[in-house]
């Protein structure tokens, strides 16, 4: 499938907020300085802070040509299910999804949308620095079994294991079908975002991101990567909330992602891998309590 764009090609940016009071402004307020987004919907998923009244009064203020929307949904709908309800109302060729905690550099999603249509991309992710300005490692391969189960296992309790290194391991190619972008900021045409379905509900919040990847590879599609386009990520907001909530989340996505993708022979190795799940859960939630102590 080829994707129509061209120097008139808009983008809908969709951000899901949960009680993100402090970043979410920034990230609004970064998006709203680029000529080529047309309109915002930010997805409330049921906040109890004060985020969605201070973004309120705050749009309210500013001349803008953007349409912004907020969508309140009385429940945590989960990351994937929010950003799929956000979509529906975009009119945009492209859709930028976005956590609320990123602020992008002036000039960046412009930078994102020209590569993805000279490309033709299935989805193109943008260089994401932590506060400090170093590397966040938004595109990662995905990882063998082998590398994937001890990745799991030792990364809790062992973090510079060789296993963890090579899942993260930095990235400077521009183009790729071998792996997958960060959910956290990542442009795509709202054509094939539609047509793949969107982020498949069953993940709650984590692997949504790689999920939707391999859809959109499995189509014929590469992703694309620019260095151009930077955003600052003020990442953990949200997981530093709800601890035991987002590592049991982040685990049962794992699983659910491995007996989706798990095929063939293969499949025969999946009590194993969901046995390595298991035990960094268990570790995890060990290292939460010892933290709260």
């Amino acid at each position: 499938m080829k994707i129509e764009g061209g120097s008139t090609s808009s983008v809908g940016v969709v951000v899901v907020n949960f009680n993100g009071d402090g970043v979410l402004e920034r990230c609004v307020a970064s998006l709203l300085m680029s000529p080529s987004v047309a309109e915002v919907i930010v997805v409330d998923n049921a906040s109890s802070d004060s985020s969605v009244e201070n973004l309120t009064r705050y749009v309210s203020s500013l001349d803008v040509t953007a349409r912004v929307e907020i969508v309140e949904t009385n429940a945590n709908l989960g990351y994937g299910r929010a950003c799929n309800l956000g979509a529906r109302r975009l009119q945009s060729s492209y859709i930028l999804i976005s956590n609320p905690d990123i602020v992008y550099e002036s000039g960046s999603i412009e930078k994102l949308l020209e590569m993805a249509i000279r490309r033709n991309l299935g989805g193109v992710g943008p260089m994401i620095l932590n506060p400090d300005h170093s590397r966040y490692p938004s595109v990662r391969p995905f990882p063998s079994l082998l590398n994937a189960a001890m990745h799991s296992v030792l990364g809790e309790i062992w973090p510079a294991n060789p296993f963890s290194k090579r899942y993260k391991v930095d990235f400077a190619q521009t183009t790729f079908k071998d792996r997958w972008i960060s959910g956290a900021s990542i442009l795509m045409p709202i054509e094939l975002y539609r047509s793949v379905g969107g982020f498949d509900h069953r993940y709650f919040m984590y692997m949504e991101d790689v999920d939707l990847c391999t859809r959109i590879l499995d189509n014929g599609f590469e992703l694309g990567y620019c260095d151009e386009a930077l955003a600052i990520h003020y990442q953990g907001f949200s997981s530093k909330q709800r601890p035991y909530f987002s590592a049991y989340a982040h685990h049962r996505s794992l699983a659910i992602y491995a007996m989706s993708n798990l095929r063939g022979p293969r499949r025969l190795l999946l009590p194993v891998v969901l046995f390595g799940v298991f035990v960094r859960f268990a570790i995890r939630i060990g290292n939460i309590s010892i933290r709260k102590k």
